[in-house]
Protein backbone atom coordinates (compact mmCIF):
# COMPACT_ATOMS: atom_id res chain seq x y z
CA UNK A 1 0.00 0.00 0.00
CA UNK A 2 1.77 2.91 -1.23
CA UNK A 3 2.41 6.24 1.50
CA UNK A 4 2.68 10.11 0.86
CA UNK A 5 4.12 12.52 3.68
CA UNK A 6 1.96 15.75 3.58
CA UNK A 7 4.27 18.58 3.32
CA UNK A 8 1.81 20.61 5.02
CA UNK A 9 1.86 18.67 8.53
CA UNK A 10 4.12 16.29 7.95
CA UNK A 11 1.89 13.31 8.56
CA UNK A 12 2.49 10.23 7.02
CA UNK A 13 -0.39 8.73 5.22
CA UNK A 14 -1.68 5.27 3.49
CA UNK A 15 -3.95 4.94 1.19
CA UNK A 16 -5.45 2.29 -0.91
CA UNK A 17 -3.87 1.68 -4.83
CA UNK A 18 -6.80 2.50 -6.45
CA UNK A 19 -6.20 6.41 -5.21
CA UNK A 20 -3.01 6.78 -7.54
CA UNK A 21 -3.36 9.22 -9.74
CA UNK A 22 -6.47 11.05 -7.46
CA UNK A 23 -6.17 14.39 -4.72
CA UNK A 24 -7.73 14.23 -1.72
CA UNK A 25 -7.56 16.78 1.79
CA UNK A 26 -5.02 15.49 4.90
CA UNK A 27 -7.34 14.31 7.41
CA UNK A 28 -4.74 15.64 9.69
CA UNK A 29 -4.55 19.43 8.77
CA UNK A 30 -6.92 19.49 5.28
CA UNK A 31 -3.95 20.37 2.51
CA UNK A 32 -4.92 18.85 -1.13
CA UNK A 33 -2.86 15.95 -1.81
CA UNK A 34 -2.36 14.38 -4.92
CA UNK A 35 -1.30 10.67 -4.85
CA UNK A 36 1.11 9.69 -7.69
CA UNK A 37 2.68 6.61 -8.20
CA UNK A 38 6.23 7.75 -7.03
CA UNK A 39 4.41 6.98 -3.70
CA UNK A 40 4.79 3.22 -4.34
CA UNK A 41 7.54 1.14 -2.60
CA UNK A 42 10.25 0.32 -5.37
CA UNK A 43 10.82 -3.21 -5.37
CA UNK A 44 13.95 -4.71 -4.92
CA UNK A 45 16.06 -4.90 -7.74
CA UNK A 46 17.77 -8.78 -9.22
CA UNK A 47 21.52 -7.33 -7.89
CA UNK A 48 19.79 -6.84 -4.46
CA UNK A 49 18.75 -10.11 -4.26
CA UNK A 50 21.69 -12.33 -5.56
CA UNK A 51 23.88 -13.70 -2.73
CA UNK A 52 27.33 -12.83 -2.96
CA UNK A 53 28.52 -13.35 0.58
CA UNK A 54 28.10 -15.57 3.67
CA UNK A 55 24.33 -16.34 5.16
CA UNK A 56 23.07 -13.36 6.61
CA UNK A 57 25.80 -11.22 5.73
CA UNK A 58 24.81 -8.05 3.28
CA UNK A 59 26.12 -8.16 -0.55
CA UNK A 60 28.70 -5.27 -0.85
CA UNK A 61 28.11 -2.51 -2.98
CA UNK A 62 30.37 -0.65 -5.14
CA UNK A 63 30.26 3.61 -3.83
CA UNK A 64 28.14 5.74 -5.83
CA UNK A 65 29.99 8.01 -7.95
CA UNK A 66 28.31 11.63 -7.97
CA UNK A 67 28.98 12.82 -11.93
CA UNK A 68 27.79 16.40 -11.41
CA UNK A 69 25.96 16.89 -15.27
CA UNK A 70 24.38 20.31 -16.64
CA UNK A 71 21.10 20.80 -16.30
CA UNK A 72 19.08 20.34 -19.11
CA UNK A 73 17.70 23.92 -21.31
CA UNK A 74 14.46 24.98 -20.12
CA UNK A 75 11.11 23.80 -21.97
CA UNK A 76 8.32 25.54 -22.75
CA UNK A 77 6.44 23.95 -20.20
CA UNK A 78 8.97 24.61 -17.49
CA UNK A 79 9.11 28.44 -18.30
CA UNK A 80 4.98 27.97 -18.67
CA UNK A 81 5.22 26.63 -15.26
CA UNK A 82 7.32 29.58 -13.88
CA UNK A 83 5.29 32.58 -14.93
CA UNK A 84 2.02 30.84 -13.48
CA UNK A 85 3.77 30.13 -10.09
CA UNK A 86 4.70 34.16 -10.03
CA UNK A 87 1.44 34.76 -10.82
CA UNK A 88 -0.41 32.94 -8.21
CA UNK A 89 1.98 34.14 -5.51
CA UNK A 90 0.72 37.59 -5.99
CA UNK A 91 -2.62 36.49 -6.06
CA UNK A 92 -2.05 35.55 -2.13
CA UNK A 93 -2.61 31.81 -2.39
CA UNK A 94 -1.19 29.93 -0.07
CA UNK A 95 0.34 27.16 -1.88
CA UNK A 96 0.82 27.76 -5.70
CA UNK A 97 1.56 23.97 -6.56
CA UNK A 98 -2.09 22.62 -5.39
CA UNK A 99 -3.49 24.72 -8.38
CA UNK A 100 -0.05 24.84 -10.85
CA UNK A 101 -0.04 20.88 -10.98
CA UNK A 102 -3.46 20.31 -12.20
CA UNK A 103 -3.58 23.73 -14.12
CA UNK A 104 -0.20 22.71 -15.94
CA UNK A 105 -1.32 18.98 -16.65
CA UNK A 106 -4.59 20.27 -18.50
CA UNK A 107 -3.13 22.94 -20.20
CA UNK A 108 -0.98 20.71 -21.71
CA UNK A 109 -3.40 18.09 -22.80
CA UNK A 110 -4.98 21.03 -23.79
CA UNK A 111 -2.77 21.92 -26.57
CA UNK A 112 -3.87 21.76 -30.18
CA UNK A 113 -4.17 23.89 -33.33
CA UNK A 114 -4.74 27.78 -32.59
CA UNK A 115 -8.53 26.89 -33.84
CA UNK A 116 -9.59 25.16 -31.22
CA UNK A 117 -7.34 26.01 -28.15
CA UNK A 118 -8.85 28.80 -26.63
CA UNK A 119 -12.07 26.58 -26.01
CA UNK A 120 -10.74 23.79 -24.58
CA UNK A 121 -8.31 25.69 -22.56
CA UNK A 122 -11.26 28.24 -21.08
CA UNK A 123 -12.94 24.82 -20.28
CA UNK A 124 -10.28 22.68 -18.65
CA UNK A 125 -9.32 25.37 -16.61
CA UNK A 126 -12.91 25.89 -15.58
CA UNK A 127 -13.16 22.27 -14.69
CA UNK A 128 -9.94 22.63 -12.88
CA UNK A 129 -11.25 25.63 -10.19
CA UNK A 130 -14.75 23.57 -9.56
CA UNK A 131 -12.58 20.06 -8.89
CA UNK A 132 -9.96 21.79 -6.40
CA UNK A 133 -12.65 24.18 -4.65
CA UNK A 134 -10.56 27.09 -3.62
CA UNK A 135 -11.82 29.50 -1.13
CA UNK A 136 -13.07 32.87 -2.91
CA UNK A 137 -13.14 31.16 -6.00
CA UNK A 138 -15.14 33.88 -7.21
CA UNK A 139 -12.29 36.16 -6.06
CA UNK A 140 -9.40 33.98 -7.11
CA UNK A 141 -11.26 33.80 -10.78
CA UNK A 142 -11.65 37.74 -11.29
CA UNK A 143 -8.02 38.35 -10.43
CA UNK A 144 -6.70 35.54 -13.04
CA UNK A 145 -8.92 37.41 -15.53
CA UNK A 146 -7.13 40.56 -14.86
CA UNK A 147 -3.64 38.80 -15.19
CA UNK A 148 -3.94 36.93 -17.94
CA UNK A 149 -6.11 40.52 -20.10
CA UNK A 150 -2.57 42.88 -19.02
CA UNK A 151 -0.54 40.15 -20.24
CA UNK A 152 -2.69 39.74 -23.38
CA UNK A 153 -2.84 43.62 -23.76
CA UNK A 154 0.77 44.00 -23.16
CA UNK A 155 1.82 41.06 -26.24
CA UNK A 156 -0.60 43.23 -28.50
CA UNK A 157 0.96 46.74 -27.63
CA UNK A 158 4.76 45.26 -28.20
CA UNK A 159 3.06 43.43 -31.10
CA UNK A 160 1.56 46.39 -32.76
CA UNK A 161 4.99 47.96 -32.08
CA UNK A 162 6.85 45.24 -34.13
CA UNK A 163 4.46 44.65 -37.15
CA UNK A 164 4.53 48.50 -38.26
CA UNK A 165 8.67 47.97 -38.54
CA UNK A 166 7.99 44.97 -40.58
CA UNK A 167 9.10 45.26 -44.34
CA UNK A 168 6.70 44.39 -47.27
CA UNK A 169 8.30 40.89 -48.11
CA UNK A 170 7.98 39.60 -44.43
CA UNK A 171 7.21 35.97 -44.55
CA UNK A 172 4.49 37.21 -41.62
CA UNK A 173 2.83 39.52 -44.99
CA UNK A 174 2.88 36.54 -47.45
CA UNK A 175 -0.13 34.54 -48.69
CA UNK A 176 2.24 31.50 -50.75
CA UNK A 177 2.68 28.44 -48.51
CA UNK A 178 5.76 26.48 -50.10
CA UNK A 179 4.16 22.89 -49.99
CA UNK A 180 0.66 24.45 -49.37
CA UNK A 181 -0.25 25.02 -53.43
CA UNK A 182 0.31 21.23 -53.88
CA UNK A 183 -1.27 20.70 -50.57
CA UNK A 184 2.00 18.50 -48.83
CA UNK A 185 2.47 21.48 -46.23
CA UNK A 186 2.70 18.64 -43.50
CA UNK A 187 4.74 16.01 -45.50
CA UNK A 188 7.38 15.32 -43.66
CA UNK A 189 10.45 14.34 -46.86
CA UNK A 190 9.22 18.32 -48.19
CA UNK A 191 10.58 19.93 -45.68
CA UNK A 192 13.00 17.76 -44.63
CA UNK A 193 14.60 17.94 -48.33
CA UNK A 194 14.19 21.69 -48.41
CA UNK A 195 15.95 22.23 -44.92
CA UNK A 196 18.96 19.98 -46.52
CA UNK A 197 19.09 22.20 -49.41
CA UNK A 198 18.90 25.41 -47.45
CA UNK A 199 21.66 24.14 -44.83
CA UNK A 200 24.36 23.24 -48.23
CA UNK A 201 26.40 26.33 -49.18
CA UNK A 202 27.09 25.10 -51.90
CA UNK A 203 23.72 25.43 -53.23
CA UNK A 204 22.65 27.78 -55.90
CA UNK A 205 20.64 29.51 -53.32
CA UNK A 206 23.55 31.93 -52.83
CA UNK A 207 23.29 32.15 -49.07
CA UNK A 208 26.35 30.60 -48.51
CA UNK A 209 27.02 29.04 -44.67
CA UNK A 210 24.91 31.53 -43.58
CA UNK A 211 22.12 29.35 -41.94
CA UNK A 212 23.85 26.50 -41.29
CA UNK A 213 26.52 28.73 -39.06
CA UNK A 214 23.44 29.88 -37.20
CA UNK A 215 22.19 26.40 -36.34
CA UNK A 216 26.00 24.78 -35.37
CA UNK A 217 25.48 27.87 -32.64
CA UNK A 218 22.88 26.47 -31.57
CA UNK A 219 23.64 23.15 -31.21
CA UNK A 220 27.97 23.29 -30.04
CA UNK A 221 28.37 26.81 -29.59
CA UNK A 222 29.73 29.90 -31.83
CA UNK A 223 30.82 29.03 -35.04
CA UNK A 224 32.81 31.11 -37.47
CA UNK A 225 30.69 31.02 -41.10
CA UNK A 226 33.48 31.96 -43.07
CA UNK A 227 35.51 28.81 -42.01
CA UNK A 228 32.54 25.86 -42.52
CA UNK A 229 33.25 23.48 -45.12
CA UNK A 230 30.48 20.88 -46.02
CA UNK A 231 31.55 17.50 -47.15
CA UNK A 232 28.56 16.00 -47.05
CA UNK A 233 24.67 16.72 -46.95
CA UNK A 234 21.82 14.55 -47.97
CA UNK A 235 18.41 14.32 -47.43
CA UNK A 236 16.57 10.51 -46.78
CA UNK A 237 19.99 9.20 -45.85
CA UNK A 238 20.01 5.60 -46.01
CA UNK A 239 21.70 3.55 -43.93
CA UNK A 240 21.61 -0.19 -42.75
CA UNK A 241 19.69 0.79 -39.50
CA UNK A 242 17.14 2.98 -41.71
CA UNK A 243 17.14 6.39 -43.32
CA UNK A 244 18.48 9.73 -41.62
CA UNK A 245 16.32 12.34 -42.58
CA UNK A 246 18.99 15.05 -43.13
CA UNK A 247 22.68 14.32 -42.41
CA UNK A 248 25.31 16.55 -42.93
CA UNK A 249 29.21 16.16 -42.18
CA UNK A 250 32.34 19.24 -42.24
CA UNK A 251 34.54 20.92 -40.69
CA UNK A 252 34.66 24.65 -38.62
CA UNK A 253 36.36 26.68 -36.39
CA UNK A 254 34.64 28.07 -33.23
CA UNK A 255 34.98 31.45 -32.27
CA UNK A 256 35.58 31.67 -28.92
CA UNK A 257 39.46 29.65 -29.04
CA UNK A 258 39.42 29.52 -32.66
CA UNK A 259 39.95 26.02 -32.71
CA UNK A 260 39.30 23.69 -35.70
CA UNK A 261 36.16 21.25 -35.40
CA UNK A 262 35.43 17.76 -37.33
CA UNK A 263 31.57 17.21 -36.92
CA UNK A 264 28.83 14.96 -38.31
CA UNK A 265 25.16 16.06 -37.94
CA UNK A 266 22.19 14.19 -37.54
CA UNK A 267 18.42 15.70 -38.20
CA UNK A 268 15.26 14.09 -37.11
CA UNK A 269 11.50 15.43 -38.24
CA UNK A 270 8.34 14.35 -37.20
CA UNK A 271 5.20 16.52 -37.84
CA UNK A 272 2.19 13.94 -37.51
CA UNK A 273 4.38 10.78 -36.58
CA UNK A 274 5.92 9.37 -33.90
CA UNK A 275 8.56 7.86 -33.66
CA UNK A 276 9.49 4.14 -34.10
CA UNK A 277 10.69 1.72 -32.02
CA UNK A 278 14.28 2.19 -30.95
CA UNK A 279 14.63 4.19 -34.24
CA UNK A 280 16.58 7.22 -32.73
CA UNK A 281 18.87 4.68 -30.41
CA UNK A 282 20.04 2.44 -34.06
CA UNK A 283 20.52 6.00 -35.36
CA UNK A 284 23.39 6.98 -32.31
CA UNK A 285 24.69 3.28 -32.83
CA UNK A 286 25.58 4.34 -36.34
CA UNK A 287 27.16 7.52 -35.56
CA UNK A 288 29.23 6.07 -32.86
CA UNK A 289 30.35 3.66 -35.56
CA UNK A 290 31.19 5.68 -38.48
CA UNK A 291 31.58 9.25 -36.93
CA UNK A 292 35.72 8.48 -37.49
CA UNK A 293 35.91 10.84 -33.95
CA UNK A 294 33.95 13.63 -35.41
CA UNK A 295 31.87 15.45 -33.02
CA UNK A 296 28.06 13.63 -33.38
CA UNK A 297 25.64 16.68 -32.89
CA UNK A 298 22.03 15.83 -32.79
CA UNK A 299 18.73 17.76 -33.86
CA UNK A 300 14.83 16.22 -33.48
CA UNK A 301 12.75 18.77 -34.97
CA UNK A 302 8.87 19.05 -34.18
CA UNK A 303 5.97 21.03 -33.99
CA UNK A 304 6.14 21.58 -30.30
CA UNK A 305 9.59 21.13 -29.88
CA UNK A 306 9.15 18.15 -27.58
CA UNK A 307 12.46 16.08 -26.46
CA UNK A 308 13.06 12.58 -27.96
CA UNK A 309 11.69 9.13 -26.43
CA UNK A 310 13.94 6.94 -27.92
CA UNK A 311 17.26 7.86 -27.87
CA UNK A 312 20.56 7.50 -24.75
CA UNK A 313 22.32 10.08 -26.36
CA UNK A 314 21.50 14.03 -26.12
CA UNK A 315 19.50 14.97 -28.93
CA UNK A 316 18.58 18.75 -29.29
CA UNK A 317 14.99 19.41 -29.49
CA UNK A 318 13.87 22.68 -31.42
CA UNK A 319 10.74 23.47 -32.58
CA UNK A 320 9.89 24.53 -36.45
CA UNK A 321 9.09 27.74 -35.09
CA UNK A 322 12.45 28.35 -33.15
CA UNK A 323 13.90 26.67 -36.54
CA UNK A 324 11.89 29.60 -39.01
CA UNK A 325 13.05 32.19 -36.13
CA UNK A 326 16.68 31.68 -36.64
CA UNK A 327 16.29 31.53 -39.83
CA UNK A 328 14.18 34.46 -40.08
CA UNK A 329 17.36 36.85 -38.74
CA UNK A 330 19.29 36.55 -41.71
CA UNK A 331 16.56 37.55 -44.15
CA UNK A 332 17.49 40.88 -44.37
CA UNK A 333 21.33 40.35 -45.33
CA UNK A 334 20.17 37.64 -47.45
CA UNK A 335 17.12 39.70 -49.36
CA UNK A 336 19.23 39.83 -52.81
CA UNK A 337 19.77 36.51 -52.93
CA UNK A 338 18.63 34.11 -55.50
CA UNK A 339 16.86 31.53 -53.17
CA UNK A 340 15.28 35.19 -50.78
CA UNK A 341 11.87 34.16 -52.12
CA UNK A 342 11.92 30.40 -52.06
CA UNK A 343 13.31 30.99 -48.28
CA UNK A 344 10.57 33.32 -47.59
CA UNK A 345 7.83 30.86 -48.90
CA UNK A 346 9.37 27.75 -46.87
CA UNK A 347 9.12 30.09 -43.55
CA UNK A 348 5.42 31.28 -44.80
CA UNK A 349 4.36 27.40 -45.33
CA UNK A 350 5.84 26.13 -42.14
CA UNK A 351 3.76 29.29 -40.39
CA UNK A 352 0.50 28.52 -42.26
CA UNK A 353 0.89 24.83 -42.55
CA UNK A 354 2.46 23.04 -39.61
CA UNK A 355 0.93 26.12 -37.21
CA UNK A 356 -2.26 27.13 -38.44
CA UNK A 357 -1.50 31.14 -38.95
CA UNK A 358 -3.73 32.70 -40.84
CA UNK A 359 -1.39 34.56 -43.77
CA UNK A 360 -1.29 36.76 -44.36
CA UNK A 361 -1.94 38.87 -41.42
CA UNK A 362 -3.31 41.91 -41.80
CA UNK A 363 -3.56 44.02 -38.26
CA UNK A 364 -2.14 41.94 -35.34
CA UNK A 365 -5.07 43.68 -32.95
CA UNK A 366 -7.10 41.14 -33.80
CA UNK A 367 -5.11 37.50 -33.52
CA UNK A 368 -6.64 35.00 -31.42
CA UNK A 369 -3.67 34.08 -30.14
CA UNK A 370 -0.87 36.56 -29.92
CA UNK A 371 1.94 34.74 -28.15
CA UNK A 372 3.71 32.66 -30.72
CA UNK A 373 3.56 35.95 -33.36
CA UNK A 374 4.96 37.58 -30.00
CA UNK A 375 8.04 35.12 -29.92
CA UNK A 376 8.75 34.94 -33.79
CA UNK A 377 8.34 38.80 -33.94
CA UNK A 378 10.86 39.17 -31.12
CA UNK A 379 13.38 36.54 -32.85
CA UNK A 380 12.86 38.96 -36.30
CA UNK A 381 13.82 41.77 -34.00
CA UNK A 382 16.36 40.19 -32.09
CA UNK A 383 14.44 41.26 -28.49
CA UNK A 384 15.52 38.79 -25.44
CA UNK A 385 12.25 40.14 -23.90
CA UNK A 386 10.16 36.83 -25.20
CA UNK A 387 7.21 37.13 -22.60
CA UNK A 388 4.34 38.68 -22.29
Amino acid sequence: MPTITCSACGSRLTAPDAMIGRTGRCPKCGMLITLTADALPSPPTAKETLPTGPANEPAPTAPRQNIPTAPPPATRDQLFHTHLTTLYQSLGIRDPLDYLAPLAAAFTQSRQTTADRKARFQSALADIYVSIAPPNLEKHLSALAEKLTAWRTRAKTRMAGYFAKLPADDPLRCPISLFGVMERGRLETAHTAVLAWLLDPRREHGFGPALLAELLTRLAGPTDPSSIIVEKCEPEFAIAEGRLDVLLQGTARRVDDESSWSWLLMIEAKIDANEGVQQLKRYDKWAQKYSHGRDILRLFLTPDGRPAETADDDWTPISFLDLVCLFRKHCPDLAHKPGYHFLRYYIAGVLKDIYHWNLPIGDPEFLDDPYNFLEYLAAVFDDKEINP
